[in-house]
């Protein structure tokens, strides 16, 4: 009895991953970058973990009126005209008043958590990538930003704890010979045995389209991240390829020598 074919692989999801290695949670520039990459992927964003100032704002006025009166009544009386006989009767029936809605404390407005979700639109998944573990992913991602956390995260954090994949990319510091040097884990001092700032963007069916890596001291652009996204999505979809400094709505150039012609006479 021969055995039954194994079932068909699982096709890759038609989706751009977006790979972020970042040197480490609970440092200085890894939550601004991080940060900033969360508020531009949307979805289900998590709640903003800062208490609010317990004071009201000081555009709102108190709802309550104090309830004590003065006990001093002015000494000069107003000068009041008696009402006309015709009118009389507006005094002993006065228009009822519209019922006034009370006023609702509303506390200082916070920074805005849900910007536009560019990345989801473009359907490109954001993972980041560091050496520490995912204890530490889960404590730094809960901690308020006010306090060096990123109060919340859109996308997933992964725990390279083995340094498999930072070595794999070519992004882990101390890598080679002096690789000894690093000891068994992340030296805070000289940043030996963490990752550099690697940003590395597939493609749906698992290619390499873009590499780049920057030391520890300068965060990426968040904005030059969208934009290879939506240059290389546009020429997947165009067959064409992208100019320098090309944005969306921008003239792109066909690969070919008598194509190319007609951008090129308008340089």
């Amino acid at each position: 009895m021969t055995s039954p074919p194994p079932p068909p692989p699982t096709p890759l999801p038609q989706q751009y991953a977006l790979l972020v290695f970042y040197p480490g949670d609970w440092m200085f520039v890894c939550p601004t970058e991080l940060a900033a990459l969360s508020d531009r992927r949307g979805g289900r964003a998590a709640r903003d973990t800062r208490t609010p100032s317990s004071a009201p704002h000081p555009s709102v006025r108190p709802s309550v009126r104090p309830s004590v009166r003065p006990s001093v009544r002015p000494s000069v009386r107003p000068s009041v005209r008696p009402a006309h006989p015709r009118n009389s009767h507006r005094a002993a029936h006065p228009a009822p008043s519209a019922p006034r809605r009370p006023r609702r404390a509303v506390p200082p407005a916070l920074p805005l958590r849900r910007r536009a979700q560019e990345f989801a639109d473009l359907d490109c998944a954001v993972v980041g990538v560091s050496v520490d573990s995912a204890h530490s992913h889960l404590a730094w991602a809960s901690t308020p930003r006010n306090r060096g956390g990123l109060g919340g995260c859109t996308f997933p954090l992964l725990g390279d704890t083995t340094r498999q994949m930072a070595r794999a990319y070519g992004v882990l510091a101390a890598d080679g010979p002096d690789a000894a040097d690093a000891g068994p884990g992340p030296d805070p001092s000289t940043e030996a045995g963490r990752c550099l700032r690697g940003t590395f963007l597939l493609d749906p069916a698992g290619k390499l389209r873009h590499a780049s890596v920057t030391d520890f001291a300068v965060g990426r652009s968040v904005d030059e991240c969208l934009r290879l996204v939506k240059a290389f999505r546009f020429s997947d979809a165009n067959g064409v390829v992208c100019p320098a400094n090309w944005k969306p709505g921008g003239k792109a150039l066909v690969a070919d020598p008598e194509g190319a012609q007609s951008y090129f006479a308008e340089l």
